[in-house]
């Protein structure tokens, strides 16, 4: 899944450092495949469906945009992970959007990097959900697996009758 970068079109720099630093780590950054004319609000629908991270690109001019607080709004709304990358060292706390006041920031590409990786491998993890496989369990196949089950237990006892002793 790609990372959705938040920025400001005036901070085009910072978003190209950024989408470096995350291809340097094998993460794609998410790009519109919508045709121009459409809503930008289609466009950040669909970034929401395919992305498992925001990065946010915090700037002096990108603190002001209000499509910029939509997209963080919308994917901490739908609790996914969001990165502050405060790319503009001047800024303040109090200037971050709200609902990431007292939160962990970085000023670090690097961090931006591990926090993205982070952030696919949680959702890796989730996706797909696991299945229940049916059959036997390994305790079950008696003679066969060098650890059972204690009758009346469910306390693990080595195979008394060892590996192979029921096929001999």
């Amino acid at each position: 899944m790609p990372v959705f970068v938040s920025h400001s079109f005036e901070d085009r720099q910072e978003f190209e450092n950024v989408r470096h630093a995350l291809g340097c780590e094998g993460l794609d950054v998410w790009r519109s495949r919508v045709t121009a004319g459409l809503p930008l609000a289609d466009q950040l629908r669909q970034a929401i469906n395919e992305c498992e991270s925001c990065v946010f690109v915090a700037t002096s001019r990108s603190l002001p945009s209000v499509w910029c607080h939509a997209e963080v709004g919308a994917f901490w709304g739908c609790g996914k992970r969001v990165i502050i990358y405060r790319a503009d060292r001047t800024i303040l706390d109090a200037a971050l959007p709200p609902q990431f006041a007292g939160q962990v920031w970085t000023k670090t590409l690097a961090d931006v990097s591990i926090a993205a990786i982070a952030a696919r491998d949680a959702a890796t993890a989730r996706w797909p959900p696991r299945e229940r496989v049916e059959g036997l369990r390994l305790f079950q196949y008696a003679g066969h697996y060098p650890v059972d089950l204690a009758p009346g237990s469910n306390q693990a006892r080595l195979n008394s009758q060892g590996i192979g002793a029921a096929g001999e």
